[in-house]
């Protein structure tokens, strides 16, 4: 099997956790299946030779690790200077900006306290990953990341704008 075919096996299993991610309510759950799904979408992205974009998705890790226990803003700096970090040390190429922009982007979602606000960010940092998937072309990465963005809306619609339904007593 070629190293293409496997990172899109790959980012497919992470399709199934992202689906699932923003349909709970519970910011704690919706962070552990974000960084499961990281896990595989940055092994996917170093299978397409991308280490830059494998690199800065495999801190997400970290990222949604230290978010699940504490959402201080002195850590969430911390891991947007991972993120430069790892983009100084690993550039390749001027794409490498748009996947570096959205998970800082991503990581600021991540790291704040009300879960509308995490969901409203991390909305906007995966609008940036669509746009690098396609340039890079990873079809199922496109898809996954598509689908992802409507599980959020969908969820954040549900959660946030949900038409209660008036009881009439007759």
């Amino acid at each position: 099997m070629n190293l293409f075919i496997l990172s899109q096996i790959l980012v497919g299993i992470a399709f199934c956790t992202d689906l699932i991610s923003f349909q709970f309510k519970e910011r704690k759950k919706v962070v552990l299946f974000l960084c499961l799904s990281s896990a595989l979408i940055s092994t996917h992205y170093f299978l397409l030779g991308r280490n830059t974009a494998g690199l800065l998705v495999f801190i997400s890790i970290i990222r949604f690790i230290t978010s699940y226990f504490s959402t201080r803003k002195i850590l969430m700096f911390s891991i947007i200077g991972l993120n430069i970090l790892g983009f100084l040390l690993t550039y390749s190429s001027p794409l490498s900006f748009i996947i570096l922009f959205a998970l800082i982007l991503i990581t600021i979602g991540a790291f704040q306290k009300e879960d509308k606000s995490l969901r409203r960010i991390i909305m906007m940092g995966t609008c940036f990953v669509i746009t690098y998937d396609i340039l890079i072309f990873s079809p199922i990465a496109i898809i996954l990341e598509i689908s992802f963005l409507l599980s959020n809306v969908i969820g954040y619609f549900r959660f946030y704008y949900k038409k209660k339904k008036k009881v009439i007593y007759t």
